[in-house]
């Protein structure tokens, strides 16, 4: 197979392969994508061609079997600017790729104009409506790392954002890594006595102190996980909410938390979920670094705040840029207390409380 730009006597053919491919969603549990509507249109992908980013993937016979969309540059896709439920993990030049598709006459046509894609520029973002499954299975093939969700201009449904570069090859996205752990049945709300202990290193009784809860107070938790701590702060408060991206670890939360009456769970990204009430307390621990943007996780925490609400945090001192379980590797964007406090103060808080144990920074911040 070769690549080479599409010209103009290419269209006819392109066109035929994107009404296959709008066919093969539809068969696949993927009618919306592009067969709501007639998704691409022809004097889009005329314009494509007269621009040079069209490219066409051709057989050994010089056969047009497939199609993309390629450009590359800084800050080269509008869409890609605004990003909800994760974050972009390289903020370098990029290419990237839309409108892909193939006739289904050979295999791998996908995988190969990915591949040219990427060693164009080593650095490629693409992204995929929810329903195209077999897509998503493409892209994690090829080694990309799903980032989170953003949105287009021809529809309002979502899309699954997804990025490789050299330097995440091998990398798992933060959602698929904590929903894999409830799969490797590794929750530390049942944690044994001795591993509990070891976890108070960061939030033990001295991070719940901070909190200061009482029974007429509502409380946030930001990254609840299987519910570790929301069983501590569920009995010291009036109502407590936890959200968390991964709805694996939402699900183990609800049966590990039954038994709390006054707690609610919301599998949701923290940045993006639109929250209808504010709160006495909002807390973290340990989640601040899976946040690239932490200017952005601070003003929502202060804007969600009641007066004179307090918002904890426990921050590793561990300064590493990856968790590292053996089997997978996680991109994390470790905290210091400098810049927490300056995020803060920016954001109309003010520091209350610092403390400091063995392995964690513990802070509290007034609104």
């Amino acid at each position: 197979m070769k690549i080479r730009k599409s010209v103009p006597q290419d269209l006819a053919r392109i066109m035929d392969i994107y009404a296959y491919a709008r066919f093969f969603m539809a068969q696949h549990g993927n009618p919306k994508q592009w067969g709501a509507t007639n998704w691409p249109p022809e004097a889009l992908i005329r314009q494509d061609i007269a621009e040079g980013s069209s490219y066409v993937c051709t057989n050994d016979t010089g056969r047009i079997i497939g199609t993309f969309f390629y450009t590359c540059g800084p800050d080269i896709e509008p869409t890609y600017r605004e990003i909800t439920e994760g974050a972009w993990l390289d903020d370098s030049p990029y290419g990237v790729v839309h409108r892909i598709a193939s006739d289904g006459s050979e295999k791998g046509v996908g995988m190969f104009c990915l591949d040219w894609a990427y060693a164009q520029c080593g650095h490629l973002r693409i992204d995929t409506h929810g329903d195209n499954a077999v897509m998503q299975t493409l892209l994690k093939k090829a080694g990309f790392i799903r980032c989170g969700t953003i949105y287009v201009v021809e529809d309002h449904d979502p899309r699954l954002a997804y990025e490789k570069t050299d330097q995440t090859e091998g990398y798992t996205d933060i959602r698929t890594h904590y929903d894999l752990l409830i799969a490797e049945n590794n929750d530390p709300f049942r944690d044994p006595p001795a591993l509990r202990k070891y976890m108070e290193l960061w939030d033990g009784q001295a991070f719940l102190d901070l909190m200061e809860t009482d029974r007429s107070k509502t409380v946030l938790e930001i990254g609840v996980g299987t519910g570790r701590l929301a069983v501590k702060t569920a009995g010291h408060c009036r109502h407590l909410t936890g959200i968390d991206l991964s709805a694996k670890t939402i699900e183990r939360a609800g049966e590990n938390l039954r038994d709390c009456p006054n707690i609610t769970l919301i599998c949701g990204d923290f940045i993006s979920y639109p929250f209808t009430e504010t709160f006495d307390v909002i807390y973290s621990s340990l989640t601040m670094m899976h946040f690239k943007d932490k200017r952005r996780v601070i003003g929502k925490v202060s804007a969600l705040l009641n007066q004179n609400g307090l918002f904890c945090l426990s921050i590793d001192k561990n300064q590493s840029e990856r968790i590292d379980t053996g089997s997978r590797k996680i991109r994390i964007y470790p905290d210091t207390p400098e810049e927490i406090t300056a995020l803060a103060e920016e954001a109309g808080l003010k520091t209350k409380k610092t403390a400091e144990t063995e392995n964690a920074y513990l802070m509290a911040f007034m609104k």
